[in-house]
Order: C-alpha cells, then structure tokens, then sequence
C-alpha cells in the first residue's frame, strides 16, 4: 500500500465531502470550500495548531488506507447492505455514487460511526503481511476465555517465553474482540528493546530526544467453530508454536501436543492457469467468480522480481485476466511462483445482491473480515473449487 500523504487525501476527495468532514471537527471554519482553490485548502490545512491536525489526522489516514484497499471498501458496503438489510437499489446506491473511495470512506465516517469504528478496529489486522501467518487446526473447539484474569494470564505467559529468549517483553497487555459469535481476535503488545527516538516538543520547532520502549505486537484469531488458530507474529516457526501452546494452555485451558500447523493452507497455483478458470456456484449462492488480481515472484540470475497483474471487474473479466496473465507468462517455469491472489464474488444472499472479496496467499485467507454468514458461503466455494488444501479444516 501507498505510504499516507495527507495532501492526496485533500485532492482526491470532493469539496462537499470535505467541506463535511471538516465542519463535522470543527475546523477550517474559514474556508470555503467551493470557491477556494487546492493550493489554498492545503495551505490552510497546514496552518493547522498541532493539537488538531494529531486529532483529525488519525481519520485522514484512515480514509486514504480504506481507498488504497479494495478488500475493506466490499467490507464497509457489505455491512451498510446488512445495516439497511437492502441492495444497490436503495441506501446503497447514494454510496456508490460518490466520486472515488475516498468520498465512500468518508461518507461512512460522517454516517455510519458504529459500521467505521468497527472496520478501523478490524482491517489493520487484515491488511497484515501475508508471509508471518501460521495456521494451526485440531485444536479443542470451545468458548475460550476471554476474561480480564485470563487475558493477563495469557499475557504473562508469552512474556515470560520472550523474556526467557530474548530478554524483552517484560510489559504486557492483551486485547480480545469478537468479531463473529465464532470468530475471536487476541492482540498481544509487548514491551521492545528500549531505543532513542527523536519527535517534536508540542508546537515548537525543537526535537526531543526520548528513551522509549516501543511495543511489538502480535494477533492470535482463534475460530472456535472449527478448531484452528491463526498466529500473526515475527520469528518464525519456533515464536508460532510458542504463541499456540500459550493459548491453548490458558486461554483454551488444555495442554495441546497434536496441533498441526499449516504453512501451505490453500492452494493458489493452479488458479493462475486458463483451464482452471473460476466457476459459479448458483446453488450456494455465488451467481459469478472473477479472479482480479495475482501477484508473481520470479527469480532470475539470483535476483527477486515481483509482478502485480490486476483487472477492473466492472469492464473486464476472468477472459481479460487469463489474457493478461499469458501475455507476461508465456510459459509458466519452475522460477515463477504465485505470491497472492484476489477473487471477488457476486452473491445473492436471500434476494440481495451482495459482492465478497477474498485474498489468499498459500498460508493466509482474508475470509475472517466477513461476517459469519459471507464467512462460511466463501469457505464453501474454497472447498469447491479445490482451493482449500485442507477442507477438513472446514
């Protein structure tokens, strides 16, 4: 993803779409909004006292990620859908009118605080690198617990086994949410090496230089329907056991020896070929499948090259992306491998056209940003398609 300019956000966004947000943090009073030029809105935005830009900064930011992520976008209109419980013919259609994304995520700010405060606590978790995700099935399916005793508990004992490898982590906390009544998410902070980091003393021009002990984090989505737990951490395979016999002892209360972890959960290869090209499922409700997008590590001369190819589903579709795929891959070789991939699924949900992306690598699956329903329909069409190596699991 693009790094956040804030002055791409002023340029990109609609001047009545500004002209709200800024009325809705009351600031910037003075600016007309339909006359004033773009140097001028900027101007004026850079004027700001530091205390207001760090408070409204934070959304600004928000808005340019949930642009640059086509993924979040479907999440926040699939929720607008299931919050009027209607289609495109109704609320929705004022949303997808707006100019771009950004007027959309912004409109759900201005609209729909519960449905944003609920994405900006999820999609940083789902935006996570694909290549730190371990997944570990047969583990006991049950409630977890979730009280403040076994939260630090849970904390404690992942602290302890940082403190015993590499002396840090002295300093804990761990947050649950809920996301579905299955679906558990446990983020774990724990206290850095201490470094010095240089930032701005309030509205001066002077840099402090303080000692500060950063926090390393870490995610543990645990699926109690199914028994598997999703570990985000840095370190490798040794750090992911430790994180999964932590929570199975404390938090799943049960010493567990047989977990299986998955690096290879899904199988992705094969979608990037002409004769495997998706299928609808009408009877499970998929009315069409559309591979968007594939991204490709080719070695070469002992050199990395990585390649992004990506069609714009409302013009083109699985013909366009095959085409584009053979153009640059003639012949698919043994130093060409499938990174990611993204499907996008048109669905009709008890009459209401609904639209569900899902990005995979060979080890994460973006399903767990859904509701339970969409959840389980996409689990479905994985199995389906063959691309859920272990179905079991499911």
């Amino acid at each position: 993803m693009r790094a956040y300019n804030a002055a791409t956000v002023l340029k990109l966004s609609s001047r009545p779409v500004l002209s709200a947000f800024f009325e809705h943090e009351r600031c910037m009073k003075n600016v007309d909004f339909n006359k004033a030029r773009l140097h001028e809105i900027q101007e004026a935005f850079g004027a700001l006292p530091e205390k207001v830009r760090h408070r409204i900064e934070p959304t600004m930011r928000k808005v340019f990620e949930f642009a640059h992520s086509e993924l979040s976008m479907l999440t926040l209109v699939d929720e607008i859908k299931k919050y009027h419980n209607t289609d495109d013919r109704d609320i929705i259609s004022d949303f997808c009118q707006k100019k771009n994304r950004y007027d959309q995520a912004f409109f759900i700010y201005l609209n729909y605080p519960d449905i944003w405060d609920r994405a900006c606590r999820f999609v940083p978790i789902d935006t996570l690198p694909h290549r730190y995700w371990t997944r570990f099935n047969g583990l006991p399916r049950r409630k977890p617990k979730t009280d403040a005793d076994s939260l630090r508990a849970l904390g404690q004992c992942i602290s302890d086994y940082y403190m015993s490898k590499q002396i840090r982590g002295k300093r804990y906390i761990v947050e649950h949410s809920e996301r579905t009544e299955s679906d558990h998410c446990f983020n774990v902070y724990l206290s850095d090496y201490s470094n010095n980091y240089e930032s701005w003393e309030g509205d001066s021009d002077m840099l402090t230089c303080r000692n500060e002990s950063r926090p390393i984090s870490m995610v543990l989505a645990y699926d109690e329907t199914f028994g598997t737990l999703d570990t985000h951490a840095h370190g490798g395979h040794e750090i992911a056991e430790a994180l999964n016999e932590s929570f199975c002892r404390v938090i799943l209360n049960q010493e567990m020896t047989s977990s299986r972890s998955i690096k290879s959960a899904f199988r992705i290869a094969h979608l990037v070929l002409r004769e495997n090209m998706l299928k609808a499922f009408p009877e499970i409700g998929v009315i069409k499948a559309t591979l968007t997008s594939a991204e490709f590590v080719t070695r070469e001369n002992g050199k990395r090259h990585t390649t992004k190819l990506s069609i714009d589903k409302k013009t083109q579709d699985n013909g366009d992306m095959f085409n584009r795929i053979e153009q640059c891959f003639p012949k698919m070789g043994d130093n060409t491998r499938v990174r990611a991939v993204q499907i996008i699924l048109e669905l009709l949900v008890d009459g209401i056209h609904r639209e569900m992306s899902i990005e995979l690598s060979n080890n994460s699956c973006s399903l767990r940003s859904n509701s339970e329903e969409l959840r389980l329909l996409g689990e479905e069409f994985l199995k389906r398609s063959g691309i859920d190596e272990q179905p079991e699991l499911f």
